[in-house]
């Protein structure tokens, strides 16, 4: 079996069992395979979520790109695409309206995303966590692993990890 093999066989598992390591040197395909050949196989079934892990310096850090994500896909299936910036730029409105009252604002300025569940589903389909770039990420390795470790095993959400071993 190859790796994309491997790959899709681990994805189509129906209920996982823990994480995925895909690892190799920097710049030998890692992504692109994920990115292209396994996405093309899985287009049907499954929505591929990227995070990269580059520059992440808290285990929130984590928790709020995989959010973003999660949402930005979600409603993009809906059919609107861009949610992250549109929160945004609604959050900066209503902060800088003078007669709207303080706790609104208050409101308006909190952490959109400690409201959103992320679930193993978007629609029809299931999600595929893909963490880029472990070795790029601020944090030691086994504070990242035990974040990613609860999307896969309490979440039962299908994780993947690239990274490259010998960096």
């Amino acid at each position: 079996m190859n790796t994309l093999d491997e790959l899709i066989y681990y994805c189509n598992e129906p209920e996982p069992v823990g994480a995925l390591l895909l690892s190799g040197e920097w710049g030998c395909g890692k992504t692109y395979l994920i990115e292209n050949s396994l996405q093309s196989s899985l287009e049907e079934k499954a929505e591929i979520l990227r995070i990269s892990l580059f520059g992440i310096s808290s285990i929130d850090g984590i928790h709020t790109a995989v959010k973003q994500m999660w949402m930005n896909t979600y409603y993009k299936e809906k059919g609107v695409s861009g949610i992250t910036k549109i929160v945004k730029k609604v959050k900066n409105f209503v902060s800088g309206l003078d007669v709207v009252p303080d706790f609104i604002k208050g409101i308006a300025s909190s952490d959109w995303t400690s409201f959103v569940e992320i679930k193993s589903r978007i629609g029809e389909k299931s999600v595929i966590l893909v963490f880029d770039d472990l070795e790029r990420c601020r944090m030691d390795n086994v504070d990242v692993l035990g974040a990613i470790n609860d999307y896969c095993e309490n979440m039962k959400i299908h994780t993947i990890i690239v990274a490259n071993q010998d960096k």
